[in-house]
């Protein structure tokens, strides 16, 4: 990312944006037509891959008056994901600006929203109503990938527009960040140029194929970092959380790694069971979308409602299936009434050396107590070989959805009631996850567990939701619940395994 104040005398406005643009910004430069034997020499197969990936990058630009007739124009990247016109980026990218714009490789440009962050995992979809037709990426693997093997980065590199810089993968499954707590794994190295504006970009293979999405440039030369393809892939059910954040039910689940984007899961009693759908049948056709991979599935429930129809084209046995699932309203879990009752937290403190999260049903407590908050601080006399487990009611101040979040160091899970909405175990650096759920005004069973082995410890629990930007959870949120009803650690389905990540540092 690019960040670069500009004076003016008036208000911005879209003539100002596409000034600023066709100052600091460019196009990328259309294939020559010659045809003479000269200029064919040249069409080396670099060249040929530059010509073919371009049309699927985007220059992002946003724009934030600062007042005194300045404005600060942060520059990114982005890969378009869908022909209908979703792109995705880093969550850094477009988490500020009020003035927000794409710009294709034609130098057409179009206003963008954000349908979508998962800020721990530095990604964000974005959406452009453009009113030509566009050219998706191919999404690759990333599993396979050969140290030493050929990558080409296009980026905004310091806001010039689409530039190309080739280099190799120097590093696979990387850490990154000179500690634990700044630690994310599983990250591909390049020593391909990286820029400030590049970061939301492409890492592109040797056939074209998107195997990673440029996230930060490290302090030394020739070292730069992409959160791999196939971690994009696994997480975008949940950067997605389409049920959740439009509240309706279709109950099924597709696979997002393989070429065939096969059905993985039906829920029992769900719209798509009740619609006939079964495990295994492959998807091409969801809502009004073909579907190339699994992400497409996810993109094509963006934006619907409860009570519609959803149409599926299957192929089950070689067979075409058709089908239509009328989509289930999002079950609202209900506030607990309660005629009394006061701030704070209960807490439980438990001695053991673990790699994960206890079961806490088969242990004792060596102390217990109460806390104004979510924290380690809750004890102070203990620093290594222990766990918490806080357990309280948490306020929700208006129906709509809400995000919660638990940092940890190491691990840590949240539960609303009886749903694992945070997974954030294992043993690792001081490191964020988060979880979406729809709740109604009121209070909810809110029950935290955090383990500590050795090392540094940190717990912190934030939450945001309607009119509520994103805090640490107050003390004035949290109350007692009552001693008549104690407290147990509720048992949930498993949330699918997750490989560590931490926070970022320096992005590109």
């Amino acid at each position: 990312m690019r960040n670069t104040t500009y004076s003016c005398r008036s208000k911005i406005s879209a003539i100002f944006t596409a000034a600023i643009l066709a100052c600091t910004g460019g196009v990328f430069a259309q294939p020559s037509t010659k045809t003479t034997s000269a200029v064919k020499a040249r069409r080396t197969p670099l060249v040929k891959l530059i010509e073919r990936v371009a049309e699927s990058v985007v220059d992002i630009t946003t724009i934030k008056p600062i007042g005194g007739g300045r404005a600060v124009i942060n520059n990114g990247t982005g890969s378009i994901l869908h022909e209908t016109g979703y792109v995705i980026t880093n969550n850094h990218v477009v988490s500020h600006g009020a003035h927000s714009q794409v710009t294709l490789s034609n130098g057409h440009v179009y206003r963008y929203r954000i349908v979508a962050k998962l800020p721990y995992e530095d990604l964000a979809l974005v959406k452009i109503d453009s009113k030509e037709s566009l050219r998706p990426v191919r999404l690759g693997r990333s599993n396979d990938l050969m140290l030493g093997e050929s990558v080409l980065a296009v980026g905004n590199s310091h806001g010039l527009g689409h530039t190309v810089t080739p280099g190799i993968v120097s590093g696979l499954n990387r850490p990154t960040g000179p500690s634990a707590a700044a630690r994310r794994t599983g990250m591909i190295q390049t020593n391909a140029a990286i820029n400030p504006g590049n970061s939301g970009g492409p890492l592109f293979n040797a056939l074209g194929e998107m195997i990673g999405v440029i996230t930060l440039k490290a302090t030394g030369e020739n070292i730069s970092f992409a959160i791999a393809a196939d971690r994009l892939r696994e997480v975008f059910p949940e950067l997605m959380s389409v049920e959740q954040r439009y509240g309706f039910v279709l109950g099924m689940e597709v696979d997002t790694m393989g070429k065939a984007v096969k059905v993985t899961r039906v829920a029992k009693n769900s719209p798509a069971q009740t619609a006939g759908v079964r495990v295994g049948d492959e998807v091409f056709g969801a809502g009004k979308m073909t579907i190339h991979h699994g992400l497409d599935f996810y993109l094509s429930l963006i934006g619907q409602q409860v009570g519609s129809e959803f149409p599926l084209k299957l192929r089950r046995s070689g067979k075409h299936v058709n089908a239509v699932a009328k989509l289930g309203r999002c079950i609202v879990p209900p506030p607990v009434k309660i005629d009394k009752f006061k701030n704070g937290l209960h807490f439980s403190v438990y001695a053991g050396s673990w790699d994960k999260l206890p079961d806490f049903e088969k242990i004792k407590p060596i102390a217990a107590g109460v806390a104004n908050m979510f924290s380690h601080a809750a004890i102070a006399n203990i620093k290594d070989n222990f766990a918490l487990r806080f357990t309280g009611l948490v306020k929700a101040p208006a129906d709509g959805l809400y995000v919660f979040y638990t940092s940890s160091d190491d691990g840590s899970r949240l539960y609303i009631g009886d749903k694992l909405v945070v997974d954030n175990d294992g043993l690792h650096g001081v490191m964020e996850m988060g979880g979406l759920i729809r709740l109604s005004k009121g209070l909810y069973p809110i029950t935290v567990t955090f383990f500590e082995k050795t090392g540094g410890e940190e717990l912190k629990v934030f939450f945001e939701g309607p009119g509520l930007s994103k805090k640490e959870i107050p003390p004035a949120a949290l109350f007692l619940r009552p001693p008549a009803k104690p407290s147990k650690t509720p048992m949930s389905r498993p949330a699918r395994p997750r490989k560590p990540r931490g926070n970022r540092q320096n992005p590109s």
